[in-house]
């Protein structure tokens, strides 16, 4: 009996959040419609309707940290797409001129609803291809001008749209049970978005794009992904709002309503599904009482009224408290929690080894297991960071780069990685000239890296940051999860996997970035300091994990350090570095002997300990 019931239980815990939302929105409705009352079912049926626009603003802006104002866009092509599909054709020949196939027939309505939002999807793809390759606010003021490039154009499309006239005869089927059902799927396809593969890796690019970048995750494809689904929900929000209100206008689709929608999103918590309807029930709300006080309310003491425009200075200055006081919503960006307790973790398999073939299996093929770097050269503007440095190191093999502060080795380390891009040189890797290709491209071929400076995936967990990195080289989600179980496993951190990011102390954060590398499965792993800050026991142990690398994971390490001890008892081979050149390379007993290693670097021998 035991394996039958741990099932159903382990699927409703899964799918907690969109099920539980649903249920409440479900005896919303069922109370409301057991009143009878016929103004309380309209407001409750626009809020049903303003919720599934809010969780199509959720899926793109909730998962990828980027603003977008222009998503009416896509609520105004679904609602005139649905009207010129399900219009009577009597109705149409009056004022508009649309081709035979659509003047002269009635579609039905739900695969007209799909096909209006499929079009508005269609119509965020082409627009989507340039805007997703930029990002922060050129990205957000990006779609504020197609919103505004197609309102031009509808509004001067009068033979399909009637301009800025308002188009009517538009069917009326929309009540609180349709709105609920569009909802209800709304939650749960952007539920199974941000559990997938792509939701996770979006969610790692809005945490921190570099790093993203450097896990190999394409941001410009994931954006795209999530902003065409996106839309898709925006355009069945706009097929709703025609046949629910039965009228549609051009001049609906601009400001006002995209204000409105960002604010639910934003009140609410735009980090969570919680959050987004949150922000709609609070919103919605707060609207409608407003809206009875801007008509005047009779009360015992008099009309009790609002002056016209308090609407929106209220709600701005909700927003306004909220992004000061608590920047992640009402919600906090958390969702609605499983009430029924933890379920028992199940031990992880064996850790697999990063065999030849499965890195040839996403490489591209047969590899040879060197990366080398000649004669490069960095120029600043005149500032010569790195002066023709050559280095070669084999697979399997620790080895070392060292130098003074500002001798140049981050400099190479993003050389090596696509982060930088040399004045001179070439960067070859298993003997295919890499120089300057992009660092996503470096790391699905097998270069990884951590960085001086930590950059985790902080509102990520643990194993989602490696489970991320792991995406990055082509995983499905169950294959990144076993993935990175393992690596927590090996690293003896399997207990910190639930933990977000941004909790851990410093030295936990330094051992789950080199965990995050060693998701994908690398050839070479450089490693950015990774001893910095860490006591002596931390680096004792971090000693032990970068020994055991080559052999477990079947990939080289380049380490970067400057302790001594962490340098001198992991590396074969060191190459020193000072002022952008090369001024040494051999085993650390020749380098601890080397003078002129000594003189620029290490100093006395009382100070070879540490640097």
């Amino acid at each position: 009996m035991r394996g039958p019931i741990r099932r159903p239980v382990a699927l409703a815990r899964q799918y907690w959040t969109p099920a539980s939302l649903s249920i409440l929105l479900f005896i919303i409705v069922v109370v409301v419609w057991a009143t009878g009352d016929g103004v309380l079912a309209r407001t409750v049926t626009d809020g049903l309707i303003r919720a599934v626009l809010v969780i199509g603003l959720y899926i793109f802006i909730g998962n990828s940290g980027v603003l977008a104002f222009g998503h009416a866009t896509f609520m105004m092509v679904g609602a005139y797409a649905v009207a010129w599909l399900t219009m009577n054709p009597f109705k149409k020949s009056f004022a508009l001129q649309l081709p035979e196939i659509f003047a002269n027939n009635q579609f039905p309505m739900l695969p007209s609803a799909v096909a209006a939002a499929s079009f508005a999807a269609l119509i965020a793809l082409l627009v989507g291809i340039p805007i997703m390759r930029l990002s922060g606010l050129a990205a957000a003021i990006a779609t504020l001008a197609v919103l505004g490039m197609f309102r031009t154009f509808y509004t001067n499309w009068s033979e399909w749209t009637m301009g800025a006239a308002t188009m009517p005869g538009i069917p009326l089927y929309v009540d609180m049970w349709v709105a609920l059902a569009w909802t209800v799927v709304a939650l749960f396809a952007a539920f199974l978005y941000q559990q997938s593969r792509y939701g996770l890796a979006l969610r790692a690019t809005r945490e921190d794009e570099f790093a993203a970048r450097s896990a190999g995750i394409n941001i410009p494809r994931q954006r795209l992904i999530a902003f065409v689904l996106s839309a898709f929900f925006m355009g069945i929000g706009g097929v709703l709002e025609a046949h629910f209100l039965g009228t549609i206008a051009v001049k609906n689709y601009w400001l006002t309503i995209t204000f409105t929608l960002l604010a639910m999103l934003i009140v609410g918590g735009q980090r969570s599904l919680s959050g987004a309807l949150a922000g709609v029930v609070v919103i919605t709300t707060l609207i409608e009482i407003l809206n009875q006080l801007e008509g005047g309310i009779d009360t015992a003491i008099g009309v009790l009224s609002v002056p016209i425009g308090a609407q929106e200075l209220t709600i701005a200055g909700i927003m306004i408290l909220i992004l000061v006081f608590r920047p992640a919503g009402i919600s906090g960006g958390h969702e609605i929690p499983w009430p029924f307790g933890t379920p028992k973790k199940s031990s992880p398999t064996k850790i697999p080894v990063a065999t030849r073939a499965e890195r040839a299996s996403y490489t591209g093929g047969e590899i040879d297991d060197t990366l080398e770097a000649f004669d490069i050269s960095v120029d600043f503007e005149g500032l010569v960071a790195i002066a023709n440095v050559s280095i070669s190191m084999k697979n399997k093999e620790i080895f070392g780069l060292i130098g003074p502060n500002g001798a140049g080795k981050t400099t190479l380390i993003n050389v090596l990685t696509g982060f930088q891009r040399p004045s001179g040189g070439r960067v070859m890797l298993g003997g295919d000239d890499v120089t300057n290709l992009a660092p996503g491209k470096l790391g699905r071929r097998g270069l990884a890296r951590t960085f001086q400076s930590v950059r985790l995936f902080r509102d990520l967990s643990v194993a989602e940051n490696l489970e991320a990195a792991a995406i990055g080289t082509g995983l499905d989600r169950y294959e990144a999860s076993t993935r990175a179980t393992n690596i927590l496993k090996w690293m003896d951190f399997e207990h910190k996997a639930t933990d977000k990011a941004e909790t851990l102390p410093y030295g936990e954060e330094r051992r789950v970035g080199i965990g995050r590398a060693l998701a994908t499965t690398p050839r070479f792993v450089l490693l950015d300091e990774p001893a910095a800050g860490l006591s002596d026991v931390e680096c004792d142990e971090l000693m032990g994990l970068i020994s055991q690398i080559p052999n477990e994971f079947g990939c080289g390490v380049l380490l970067i350090e400057h302790n001594m001890r962490v340098i001198m008892g992991v590396c074969q081979r060191i190459h020193v570095i000072d002022s952008g050149k090369t001024i040494a390379e051999g085993s650390p007993s020749e380098i601890q002997a080397n003078p002129e290693v000594i003189r620029a670097y290490l100093g006395s021998k009382s100070e070879q300990t540490s640097a």
